[in-house]
């Protein structure tokens, strides 16, 4: 399992901005502070698991960032990625540091985009929430990216109409499902199982059942966590099609890899407009209803030629941990 070390990181960065004053539309500059807060791991600039807070008091600035990855079943595709451009690491520092809004992130993290990483990126933007009232329009952003293609969209009307969004690994707009090759995996896949269909692919048939039960920011934890592939006829019978992924558990030895839901992170509105945002980390793969991932056991059954876990413990028995840490 990719369950790196993971630290809870606090960038504090001074942005200069110019500002317009005055009858005779003078400019200065003047220094904002911009805090970004974001889950990463040693040595790394970006987040790389890609969940990031950044808020600003100077600039009445409060975004939540995150993504899910799509894959790209086109070859054709990669003759469009080009050095001329800046790889995603770097957009998303960049975009998240200097955006004030949603639109504007969509529009600075588009700018020479490489095509390298393909995600579906969420956008939300809590400046614009009151609790009790619905969301105005470019309060929630969805952009997708394939090599060649970017598209963004308020998506604020949608998430208002379902009352919730849930990202599947599997590209939402139409253009990008088409000319990335997912329509047409969808549409043509044997097994029955939808596993590239955004409508009818195992999660979300999950969260379209089970999201309206959440009651209780626990119950959400619990969703985002859930995996009871042995029981639960939408799973499809197998641990990767659960909502927090556990390849090591598939029943087919030939698909076994450890790899899958690997880390969680919650929050809600009020907790990550905070002055210090307050988000809640689970380390590892799910053991809510699944046994804990140990590599002791899982080498003993699939041997250890292949896997590197050098510092890693051996048994993932971790809990959730609140951040900022409380003692």
């Amino acid at each position: 399992m990719c369950y790196r070390p993971r630290i809870f990181k606090h960038l504090s960065l001074p942005i200069a901005r110019n500002v317009v004053a005055g009858d005779n539309n003078s400019s200065h500059l003047s220094i904002a502070v911009r805090e970004v807060w974001f889950s990463s791991s040693a040595a790394l600039l970006a987040s790389l698991d890609d969940f990031y807070v950044s808020r600003s008091a100077d600039l009445a600035v409060q975004l939540v960032v995150a993504e899910t990855t799509n894959d790209v079943y086109a070859p054709k595709l990669f003759d469009l990625v080009t050095p001329q451009s800046a790889l995603c690491w770097m957009r998303s520092i960049l975009a998240t540091s200097l955006a004030v809004d949603a639109p504007q992130w969509a529009t600075l993290f588009s700018t020479a985009a490489s095509g390298t990483y393909n995600n579906q990126w969420q956008v939300l933007d809590l400046s614009r929430f009151s609790p009790g009232s619905p969301p105005p329009p470019d309060t929630f952003w969805l952009l997708e990216e394939i090599p060649g293609l970017v598209t963004a969209r308020d998506m604020t009307a949608t998430l208002l109409q379902q009352g919730y969004w849930a990202s599947y690994n599997i590209p939402y707009f139409e253009d990008i499902s088409i000319q990335s090759g997912n329509a047409a995996a969808c549409k043509y896949e044997l097994d029955g199982k939808h596993a590239s269909c955004w409508e009818s692919n195992p999660r979300a048939n999950i969260f379209r059942q089970r999201q309206s039960s959440i009651t209780s920011y626990e119950h959400l934890q619990r969703l985002l966590q859930y995996n009871d592939w042995t029981n639960d006829p939408l799973s499809l019978g197998d641990p990767h099609y659960a909502v927090s992924a556990r390849n090591d558990l598939r029943p087919d030895a030939g698909s076994v890899y450890p790899s899958g839901g690997v880390d969680c992170k919650t929050s809600s509105a009020v907790r990550a407009s905070a002055i210090r945002p307050e988000v809640d980390l689970h380390y590892g793969p799910t053991w809510d209803d699944q046994p804990v991932f140990c590599w002791s056991s899982f080498e003993q059954t699939y041997g250890t030629a292949v896997y590197s876990h050098f510092g890693q413990p051996d048994c993932a028995n971790f809990t959730w941990t609140s951040f900022p840490y409380r003692a």
